[in-house]
C-alpha cells in the first residue's frame, strides 16, 4: 500500500509484465477508483502492416500524440505507461511512465496522485524514462526522445 492508503492489484503488475515482455500493448492508461489503482484502458499494439499504411513521416511519434490526446483527461490525474518507438528508422523501444497532473484537476486528487506514483515506480521493472507532465505541452515526442537520447547517450533515436 502508498503512503496515499492506495493500492496496487497484482493484475495491474502482470498486464505490465505482458506489456514488457510480450510487446502486447502500445499503452496502459491507470487511474484511481475507490482506494485502488485500476487499468482504465489498454490499447492493443497495431501490427507492422497497419503500421506501414501510415503516411507519416513518423507514424509512431503521430500514434503516441493521438493517443495522449485522447486518453488524458484535461481535469483528471492518473498515469499513462507507453511503449514508445524511438524514430520512424528505428524499431528500438522504450517503456515510459508518465505522471499526468493537469493543473486543472483538484488538489486532492493531484495529491494523491503525486504521492501513490512513487510507489508506482517501484512496481514496475523496466520503465526507461519518468515524465511528470502539468499541461500538454510536457507529453511532446520530441522532448521525450530527446531525454531518453540523454539519458542513455545514444545518437540515433
Amino acid at each position: 500500500m502508498s503512503m496515499s492508503g492506495i493500492t496496487v492489484q497484482d493484475d495491474i503488475v502482470k498486464t505490465f509484465e505482458d506489456m514488457k515482455m510480450n510487446k502486447t500493448y502500445r499503452f496502459l492508461k491507470l487511474t484511481v477508483d475507490g482506494k485502488s489503482v485500476i487499468v482504465q484502458s489498454k490499447e492493443p499494439r497495431a501490427n507492422k502492416a497497419d503500421d506501414q499504411k501510415s503516411n507519416d513521416e513518423d507514424p509512431s511519434a503521430a500514434e503516441y500524440s493521438t493517443d495522449c490526446e485522447a486518453t488524458l483527461e484535461d481535469n483528471k490525474c492518473g498515469w499513462l505507461i507507453y511503449d514508445m518507438q524511438m524514430s520512424a528508422k528505428s524499431e528500438e523501444r522504450h517503456l515510459i511512465f508518465v505522471t499526468w497532473c493537469p493543473d486543472t484537476a483538484n488538489v486532492k486528487d493531484k495529491m494523491i496522485t503525486s504521492s501513490t506514483s512513487e510507489y508506482l515506480k517501484k512496481k514496475f521493472n523496466g520503465i526507461k524514462l519518468f515524465v511528470q507532465a502539468t499541461d500538454r505541452s510536457e507529453l511532446d515526442v520530441h522532448s521525450i526522445r530527446a531525454d531518453l537520447q540523454k539519458k542513455y547517450n545514444k545518437q540515433n533515436f
